[in-house]
């Protein structure tokens, strides 16, 4: 397992292995994970540790990889195909605890709670003056990026609020009835900037992906429009973002991730008090690790005693 966890997340772990496997752990050392993976049969991989032919050099009975979660941008796939080491994820299986992370930064954002929640805290009292700045959801325009199983989630979510929703994804519009579902509206990638008061961040981080808000983005955004990421820090240009949140072009943020993790109180983010932030927390509930964790050692399980089978639909490569 490449991931470092305290000992009471271990815990949890542990108990969905159940003896039935030995527990080698790397504790987020990637030589730690060198050093131990001549005698991994399987990994179980999480976190930013990077899944590449170094780390994999030494492996000489690996079967199969684990993501514990379902981002990709930190496995070589190529690497994989061609050691023949076949990896597995669990889609879905935290987007549920993302979705509801995502619409609390929306709303934490138009009601400027972190301003609000350290002035009460510090005693400091207004109401009307306060309550002046901060806004409805009810009849904004949100742009959802990335239309998977938490973009989707999302959605349903937001659609009682009496939002119009607009949703792009590199893939291509979702299949009709899936739009009229969930009262979605398509938008192509160039234009999807314009107009929209929300933006939302559900997409993987890909070359395609990478930086798509950038400074043009920003430009082509409403002024005063509110970004919230859930997905990849990678998707964002912080640079342009802060210069955006500098100049009103911007006018709050909703972070959970971030270009450099874990991030560092000098980050130039962390002086506006407009930008909500999270520790990359969205997908980490007691539910959703639990869940994840318990699918994961599953998936092993089936695999080891010859079932790949019943998991073919979470193979990847």
């Amino acid at each position: 397992m490449t991931n470092k966890y305290s000992e009471d997340v271990l815990k949890i772990v542990r108990d969905h292995v159940r003896g039935d496997f030995e527990l080698l752990l790397a504790d987020g050392s990637r030589e730690k994970a060198m050093a131990l993976i001549a005698d991994a049969d399987y990994m179980l991989a999480g976190g930013r540790m990077m899944i590449d032919d170094a780390l994999l050099s030494g492996a000489k009975k690996l079967r199969m990889i684990q993501r514990s979660g379902v981002g990709l941008d930190a496995i070589d796939l190529d690497c994989l195909k061609r050691r023949g080491v076949e990896l597995y994820v669990n889609p879905g299986v935290n987007a549920q605890s993302v979705a509801e992370h995502t619409v609390m930064l929306i709303l934490a954002t138009l009601k400027n709670l972190g301003i609000v929640n350290e002035n009460v805290h510090n005693g400091v009292f207004i109401k009307q003056p306060q309550g002046l700045k901060n806004h409805e959801l009810c009849g904004k325009s949100v742009l959802i990026v990335g239309m998977g199983n938490i973009g989707r989630k999302v959605a349903a979510m937001l659609r009682p609020f009496g939002v119009r929703l607009l949703y792009n994804d590199i893939i291509g519009p979702v299949p009709p009835e899936v739009e009229a579902q969930l009262g979605l509206t398509y938008v192509e990638r160039e234009k999807m900037f314009q107009g929209a008061d929300i933006i939302v961040l559900n997409c993987r981080l890909s070359e395609l992906t990478r930086h798509i808000v950038d400074a043009d983005a920003i430009r082509a955004m409403k002024r005063g429009a509110i970004i919230v990421n859930t997905a990849r820090g990678g998707l964002i240009d912080e640079a342009a973002l802060a210069e955006g949140l500098r100049t009103g072009a911007i006018g709050a943020a909703g972070l959970d991730v971030y270009e450099e993790e874990p991030i560092r109180a000098d980050n130039m983010l962390c002086a506006y008090k407009n930008v909500v932030m999270t520790s990359h927390i969205a997908g980490v509930t007691f539910e959703s690790f639990n869940a994840m964790m318990k699918e994961a050692i599953d998936n092993i399980r089936l695999y080891d005693s010859g079932a790949q089978a019943q998991i073919a639909d979470r193979r990847v490569v």
